[in-house]
């Protein structure tokens, strides 16, 4: 089995609903996600899937929607209301807005719409790293043989 990953970087800014540590302030990250595919067979160009075709797909997203903006939880209406005044970029997440969750978005989002598997090529982790020391990943479950 091949397997390709591509690195994509942005900066969003958040904060942690219901938790107690430095994180429930208002913070930013320089993300780091890893982009994992796998696949048994290689196309007559010997690439399992192009490195340039996963950045043009997925940068723009991306860029549209988290790049320099505020990842806020739908639980959160003081930081919202805020950012609404204040005309600034923001997403709104139906949970906390952890490593976690950003993988697990990620993941569904490339699988099911920006890159769905396709001719024996298909996304098998995304690890999103909020720094060099702290990372998340969320992956396909490999089916027992």
């Amino acid at each position: 089995m091949y397997t390709v990953t591509k690195e994509l970087t942005w900066s969003s800014a958040h904060r942690l609903i219901g938790y107690q540590g430095l994180c429930r302030h208002l913070h930013g990250h320089d993300y780091r996600a890893l982009l994992t595919f796998t696949g048994n067979q290689l196309d007559n160009r010997s690439i399992l899937i192009d490195f340039k075709d996963i950045k043009r797909k997925c940068r723009k997203w991306i860029r549209l929607n988290w790049e320099h903006a505020t990842l806020v939880a739908k639980e959160d209406p003081t930081l919202i209301h805020f950012l609404k005044a204040e005309k600034n970029r923001h997403f709104i997440t139906e949970s906390s807005p952890t490593a976690e969750w950003i993988a697990k978005y990620l993941f569904d989002l490339i699988d099911q719409t920006l890159i769905p598997p396709d001719k024996g090529v298909a996304l098998q982790r995304v690890t999103v790293l909020e720094n060099a020391q702290s990372s998340a990943s969320y992956e396909r479950i490999r089916e027992s043989r």
